[in-house]
């Protein structure tokens, strides 16, 4: 939840300083159970989804999702959170036909981050950053993903 509050508060902070409209925002509204719209049941952490007028009732589904962000207490970027990534990414993309790739944020050891980068071919890692150290890249990125045009974070724009 602090992840959430925090992101999104960027978001907003600078959407109402730069007078931009927000595109998406963070919701960890399924982060305990499995998100509707596939028989692969499986519950990210943080999901970005378009800023839109839902109801309070509303929870997201895998058609809905555009980021997914992994959070884990584990000291390193382990091979358990590789996979939950790859399984999600699956999942995804399985969903959304009209996307090329996904894009991952993982946060562990309490002070890192790394992005995932799923296509239909391939994974790509970076290399993990520390969230203090490298907090303008961090900034960037979470700017570039609640602000950017869909083609930017994935979506394919000649497919309907």
């Amino acid at each position: 939840m602090y992840f959430t509050i925090t992101f999104n508060g960027i978001g907003n902070a600078l959407a109402k300083r730069f007078c931009i409209h927000l595109h998406r925002h963070w919701c960890p509204r399924k982060h305990a159970s499995p998100l509707d719209g596939s028989a692969i049941k499986r519950k990210p952490d943080l999901a970005l989804v378009d800023v839109k007028r839902r109801g309070k009732q509303w929870a997201p589904e895998w058609k809905d999702i555009r980021t997914i962000g992994e959070v884990t207490t584990q000291s390193t970027f382990h091979l358990r959170l590789h996979n939950q990534i790859l399984n999600k990414a699956y999942v995804a993309m399985n969903e959304q036909d009209d996307r090329l790739f996904f894009i991952f944020l993982s946060f562990f050891n309490h002070t890192s981050f790394q992005i995932t980068l799923c296509d239909r071919a391939s994974v790509i890692h970076s290399p993990p950053y520390n969230i203090y150290g490298d907090a303008l890249y961090l900034l960037r990125i979470l700017t570039g993903l609640m602000f950017a045009k869909e083609h930017v974070i994935g979506y394919d724009p000649t497919i309907r």
